[in-house]
């Protein structure tokens, strides 16, 4: 079994609780230490339950809470090898005890945790996917594109987290966007476009994954409403009918999500 939550996702700030019956592991810190206690008590989680601390990359609004919770609760920290002094560097952790390392997969008591890198402009950025027992989930919200590779590791899940960051048209017209940091967003190792997140959700209801939660959209760039359409209209003309065939959540920055549970 494994229960999944977002706590907030978008550009303000990132996380999300992965559990299964006896561990939670929080994925990113985006939040301030403080917002990160109310959204947890928000979903009955408390703070000192959780057992490990996993990260996506080291931009702020991924580890804003980071150092403040490890120093508060000293939850344990797992890195992918080749990326934790980047980390601890940035959020100022230099107690290495309670950290860990691991080179692709690692288990956390319960739940089994793989790696794997995704395109994105920083120094590291990982997708990674979870798995008890039969339950599988995968979780990639920043990343300039979703490769085959990187839709290789989702095979088997039943529920996705994705990128869906920008419509680009509005992201074109937004005259508060100078031209570089378009291109920055657009870009191989930007973010994810709407149509580019219904191309690879078309592919992945191809592999049998049932629920897909859209995440990180850009409040300047984006909208719930009009993601949502961008999907659904893009997997209709594929034959692939929205609340049948596949199910679209939208998670967003300013509230918990809504609880999927995979058994």
């Amino acid at each position: 079994m494994l229960k999944i939550q977002s706590l907030a996702s978008g550009s303000s700030g990132n996380a999300a609780v992965v559990a299964s019956e006896n561990t939670t592991i929080l994925v990113d810190a985006g939040l301030t230490c403080a917002e990160l206690i109310n959204r947890l008590n928000q979903v009955g989680v408390d703070p000192r339950d959780i057992d490990a601390v996993v990260l996506t990359h080291e931009h702020d609004d991924h580890i804003k809470g980071l150092g403040a919770f490890h120093r508060r609760f000293g939850t344990p920290m797992f890195f992918p090898r080749n990326a934790h002094q980047c980390f601890l560097r940035k959020v100022g952790i230099h107690d290495a005890s309670r950290v860990f390392k691991f080179e692709e997969s690692v288990d956390i008591d319960e739940i089994h945790v793989t790696a794997f890198e995704v395109p994105h402009d920083s120094r590291w950025c990982y997708g990674y996917t979870f798995r008890n027992g039969n339950a599988k989930f995968a979780l990639a919200t920043d990343l300039g594109e979703c490769s085959d590779e990187s839709l290789a590791h989702m095979f088997g899940c039943q529920v996705v987290m994705l990128e869906s960051n920008y419509d680009t048209d509005l992201l074109q017209r937004n005259v508060k966007y100078p031209d570089w940091l378009k291109r920055r967003i657009t870009g191989a190792n930007g973010h994810m476009s709407n149509t580019a997140s219904a191309r690879a959700i078309y592919k992945l209801s191809q592999m049998g994954v049932q629920q897909i939660i859209c995440a990180h959209l850009s409040r300047d760039n984006n909208s719930p409403n009009i993601a949502f359409d961008t999907i659904r209209t893009f997997l209709d003309a594929k034959g692939v009918i929205e609340g049948r065939d596949i199910h679209i959540d939208i998670a967003t920055q300013d509230s918990v999500g809504n609880v999927f549970e995979i058994d």
